[in-house]
């Protein structure tokens, strides 16, 4: 059975070719990271080194949206 977690906000930063900041604003103890980790290794790769940065909140741009997807890695 999956398991379901309250997710209010997340964001997925690229930090380089293969290492990324994954931000989620949740309740974090029942959040099982290792299962999430591994889901997110299937798309983005086995090799990919992903942090989880807890967050109260995820802010908003100017124009009021919320980026979901952010390449750091590109803009340098």
């Amino acid at each position: 059975m999956k398991e379901k977690i309250d997710i209010k906000q997340f964001q997925l930063v690229q930090k380089g070719a293969n290492r990324y900041v994954l931000k989620l604003n949740c309740d974090a103890s029942y959040l099982n990271e290792r299962s999430l980790l591994e889901e997110y290794k299937k798309i983005l790769g086995v090799d990919a080194i992903i942090e989880i940065e807890y967050l109260s909140n995820i802010p908003l741009l100017s124009s009021g949206k919320r980026r979901i997807l952010i390449n750091e890695y590109l803009a340098n």
